[in-house]
């Protein structure tokens, strides 16, 4: 009796050790992401750079919309890595 439910245990055990966990498709609460705070192609200098937060230069075409940059990080997330998609 003793050896069967050792014998149990240990099963249930590795059991337990090698199951794979189950992956859900999961997305970000756009709530949770916070607004850029700047409007893409704002005072373009001629060399496709745009005025960016404190002056510093970044592309006109920065940030993307919020809908194509929530796609792109729930198409991540679901990856279950960062997988450089694009909206």
């Amino acid at each position: 009796m003793k050896f069967s439910t050792v014998l149990f245990v240990a099963a249930a055990s590795v059991a337990s050790v090698y199951s794979a966990p189950t992956l859900q498709a999961r997305g970000v609460d756009p709530s949770l992401v916070p607004d850029f705070g700047i409007v893409a192609g704002t005072g373009p200098d001629g060399h496709g750079n745009c005025q960016g937060l404190n002056g510093i230069l970044i592309p006109c075409s920065c940030p993307p919309p919020r809908q194509d940059f929530i796609n792109s990080l729930n198409a991540n997330v679901a990856a279950g890595e960062a997988i450089n998609t694009r909206a």
